[in-house]
């Protein structure tokens, strides 16, 4: 399989992955989960139901939303992949015009606005440079992810824009460099290990942990590192999962039933799993599941050549 029809996986399986969990997202009682999954023959692609929240931690945001639809973690990077595909020269100036435009008041989007987003469109609002906040959580990935392919000096710019943060940098760099060597036609397993041993403080010791624990079971696995949105808590689920995953829908799957911020680690495993297996991979009815897909998947083609 050629490199850019692998990119194109990544992308569009961070997307679907997405789209996959926000039904359920931020659901911490994994027992609860269970239930859900029980009752629906799946848990993937659930519609966000408020009865599924309740008497349990959990924090419901996707009121109004349909099944298929992509979480705000998701729309920020689809539209991430609009702004480049429309951009001639992307740059930080443009990106944080394009993502006031979408996410500001009056813009495209429609739903739940977490605080690092608010206080980028803040700062951007009063000219504040860079306008990110000191976010350290799993969505400063998005530009690191979209954009792996395309090198550090493209997109470490424009995650400032929404992310600010040593943390942030740092897992980017990481999670990219993952993406590049499995998109080249690396071992995940191997890339994996190799990105572990190399990892920076405070990554290191917990991303080798989840790699070598005798803890097999991921939903389990979540109790050790925490199930939220911090980068410290879901790259070292996320790898456990990466870890243990045979394919595509199982991955997802299990991320989602890990609960938490499923949908913050569900763009990183989605997009590793599509780089080292292909959309081949990724079950047809998910992809005819997602809202837009079809132009979601043109898109990715679009931006893997770039």
């Amino acid at each position: 399989m050629t490199q850019t029809k692998l990119i194109s996986a990544t992308l569009f399986g961070a997307l679907t992955a997405d789209a996959a969990a926000m039904g359920v997202h931020w659901i911490y009682d994994v027992a609860r989960l269970e239930e859900i999954a029980a009752a629906h023959d799946d848990v993937a692609f659930l519609p966000p139901d408020p009865d599924h929240y309740e008497n349990v931690p959990s924090f419901f945001a996707h009121e109004g939303k349909e099944a298929g639809t992509l979480s705000h973690y998701g729309a920020a990077f689809a539209g991430l992949m609009h702004y480049l595909a429309q951009t001639e020269t992307p740059g930080a100036e443009t990106y944080a015009d394009a993502f006031a435009r979408a996410f500001g008041p009056g813009g495209m989007f429609s739903g739940y606005i977490d605080r690092p987003t608010r206080e980028a469109l803040g700062n951007i609002a009063t000219g504040v440079q860079p306008s990110g906040g000191a976010d350290d959580q799993l969505p400063a990935l998005v530009p690191a992810i979209a954009m792996a392919h395309m090198g550090a000096a493209r997109w470490l710019p424009l995650q400032q824009i929404t992310h600010d943060n040593l943390l942030a940098r740092d897992a980017g760099i990481l999670v990219a460099g993952i993406l590049r060597e499995v998109q080249a036609g690396g071992d995940l397993h191997h890339v994996l290990s190799e990105a572990a041993t190399h990892a920076p403080d405070p990554f290191g010791a917990p991303l080798r942990q989840a790699l070598t624990t005798d803890v097999y079971d991921s939903v389990a696995y979540g109790e050790v590192t925490g199930r939220a949105c911090a980068l410290i808590q879901g790259l070292p689920l996320a790898f456990h999962i990466l870890h243990q995953a045979e394919d595509f829908a199982g991955a997802i799957r299990r991320n989602i039933l890990a609960g938490g911020d499923s949908c913050g680690r569900a763009l990183v495993i989605g997009a590793v799993m599509g780089a080292a297996h292909g959309v081949e991979h990724i079950p047809l009815d998910w992809a005819l599941r997602l809202e837009n897909g079809h132009d979601l998947w043109r898109l990715s083609k679009t931006l893997a050549s770039c």
